[in-house]
């Protein structure tokens, strides 16, 4: 014979800590809410129904993660337990008195040390890189959005001073393209480094950092500018623009991974 239950490794955020709930039931054993299918039930549709009976909680179910555990139980059956992950917020827990002895909500360590079985530890050491990995996904995606917004306005900001001293003070191209690089790059490494890194580095050092990749891109950028507009005739505001996408792509590259490369690995210690 066999039998197959579902459940879920359940977690909520306290202070921004993942904290997982953690059920003992009267044999003394710690674990995960779950529990058998009813006639007609889906594996997603038991998970929820029987978290909410055993510990009063409504979860929502992220069932991108499924781990599937098989085992004997000692009365010979043949057991499969199918855990999702199962996330909630300001819930206050209510055991199933008849089921549930305990329930637990511990941070990562202390859930792990306490769960009664290693397949289920496993699967919690799954659940929690799985987080993890999907967290640092999310900062990456917000890093990038914040960085382009900010470097939009930068943008703004030189292609207007450009305009302002090659149209109207006639300064010519190179010159007004470096004082406009020149003001874009104090407003965007200020933003930058404040909302979209927020680094706590030494600020000097990073100013040092990030005047190092312009004594690289300005000239060349300049040189390579100068050459296509006075040399090729290129249109001046198609050659500054060109630059613009350039220098958004490889400063944002340049930063993330050298200029605040090690205040993302202590803020990635911190999981």
């Amino acid at each position: 014979m066999s039998e197959i239950s579902a459940g879920a490794i359940v977690y909520t955020k306290e202070n921004d800590q993942i904290r997982y709930l953690i059920i003992k039931d009267f044999h003394s054993n710690y674990g995960f809410p779950k529990g058998h299918l009813e006639k007609g039930e889906t594996l997603e549709e038991a998970a929820i129904r029987e978290i909410k009976e055993e510990t009063g909680i409504d979860i929502t179910l992220d069932t991108s993660f499924k781990e599937e555990l098989n085992y004997v139980m000692p009365n010979g059956i043949d057991k499969t337990s199918v855990y999702f992950l199962g996330s909630y917020e300001k819930q206050i827990s209510k055991k199933q008195e008849e089921e549930v002895d305990e329930i637990l909500l511990l941070p990562y360590d202390e859930a792990l040390e306490i769960i009664t079985f290693d397949n289920m530890k496993e699967a919690l050491i799954k659940a929690h890189t799985y987080l993890n990995h999907k967290k640092d996904n999310n900062n990456d995606l917000i890093q990038t959005i914040k960085f382009t917004l900010f470097s939009i306005s930068a943008g703004i900001i030189q292609i207007t001073s450009f305009a302002l001293f090659n149209e109207v003070l006639k300064l010519g191209w190179w010159p007004s393209y470096l004082i406009s690089l020149i003001l874009s790059v104090l407003w965007n490494f200020t933003l930058n480094r404040n909302f979209t890194f927020k680094s706590a580095s030494n600020v000097p050092i990073a100013m040092l950092k990030v005047f190092a990749y312009y004594c690289v891109f300005t000239p060349l950028s300049t040189y390579l500018g100068n050459y296509l507009t006075s040399g090729l005739g290129w249109n001046d505001y198609l050659v500054t623009g060109l630059n613009m996408l350039i220098n958004l792509v490889t400063e944002f590259l340049y930063q993330k991974y050298y200029v605040f490369k090690d205040s993302l690995e202590k803020q990635g210690t911190h999981h």
